[in-house]
């Protein structure tokens, strides 16, 4: 076992992993049929499926069956299986925790958004009389214009001189 943990950290990140596992199949195959083979094959297997865009749950099947009994083969499909579904919902996990926090920026940076386009045409409605293209034209400006046609709005004559300086 030793000696394939130490292979495994010497080459975790080589570009040829794949190839590798080739190489070690049957260290691989003698540690999984030690008395405490199963666990330590575990191991092996959650670090080499863990590795991102090394090797993959098919190399392993591919590698490791032609060396197996019938029922290692068993034994070992169950065990790669199941890793191989538990990374995969624990990538899900981090990609719905990934997309909620991006969605919740989003909804928080529009809701800031809304509220500076809110504020500025209530200025405006208390210096100008406001039309529709001109309510149209705030509801489509990002934060960014409303907020610097707010600092505007305070000194504008009139709405032309409002968005004249910003185009």
């Amino acid at each position: 076992m030793w000696a394939l943990a130490q292979l495994l950290l010497k080459h975790a990140w080589s570009s040829d992993l794949r190839g590798l596992l080739e190489d070690w199949a049957d260290l691989v195959v003698d540690v999984f049929r030690q008395p405490t083979g199963l666990g330590a094959f575990r191991s092996v297997l959650s670090y080499l499926l863990g590795l991102e865009g090394t090797v993959t749950e098919d190399d392993v099947v591919r590698v490791m069956m032609p060396r197996l009994e019938a029922a290692e083969r068993e034994t070992m499909m169950t065990h790669v299986k199941s890793r191989a579904d538990q990374l995969r919902e624990e990538g899900h996990a981090r990609g719905l925790e990934h997309g909620l926090e991006h969605g919740l920026e989003q909804e928080l940076e529009e809701g800031r958004r809304e509220e500076a386009r809110d504020k500025l045409l209530r200025l405006l409605k208390s210096r100008f009389e406001v039309t529709d293209p001109v309510a149209s034209r705030l509801d489509s400006a990002s934060r960014v214009e409303l907020d610097q046609w707010f600092d505007r709005a305070l000194d504008a004559e009139s709405l032309e001189d409002l968005f004249s300086t910003s185009d």
